[in-house]
């Protein structure tokens, strides 16, 4: 192989690569830039205000919470929220709840501590109220104990013991 060979090679491999990366990343700017994930609608905060990186890891762990994976739900409880973004990630909770049933949510949260469990209930109780859960641009207003008896139940027994 002569030293033009070599260098048509070079530039070749160098084209491929830029290539390859820009189709990445593009994918990935697609991909974590979604306002949806697995049927479960994410606000603004955290479709926009946050980097790649962790909407991608956020987005990931709604994908386990919804296959019952408590390590999403503690996940998701670890993301530092303020304001809007409460709201917001009280309706992904509730939205959760709705995909996976309250039976299936309730063992998941089990596995929790009560920390967790609270800020659970804090957020579903949230979502429920400022969540637009039936998608008409409006709160919904509702109520945990008329929405989801059975995680009502479960948390009020806690807190009788």
């Amino acid at each position: 192989m002569n030293s033009d060979q070599m260098k048509t090679g070079k530039l070749i491999l160098k084209i491929f690569t830029v290539i390859i990366v820009s189709v990445s990343l593009f994918y990935a700017f697609l991909f974590c830039k979604k306002s949806e994930e697995s049927g479960i609608k994410i606000g603004y905060v955290f479709t926009v205000e946050q980097n790649y990186l962790s909407n991608y890891i956020f987005r990931s762990d709604i994908r386990k919470a919804i296959n019952q994976n408590e390590n999403g739900l503690i996940n998701l409880l670890e993301v530092s929220t303020d304001g809007e973004s409460s709201y917001e990630m009280g309706f992904i909770m509730s939205q959760i709840v709705y995909k996976i049933g309250e039976e299936n949510f309730i063992n998941m949260i089990k596995k929790l501590n009560s920390r967790q469990k609270s800020d659970i209930y804090s957020y579903i109780e949230v979502g429920l109220l400022y969540g637009d859960q039936n998608n008409d641009g409006e709160f919904d207003d509702k109520r945990i104990e008329k929405e989801f008896p059975l995680i009502f139940e479960y948390f009020k027994s806690m807190h009788d013991k």
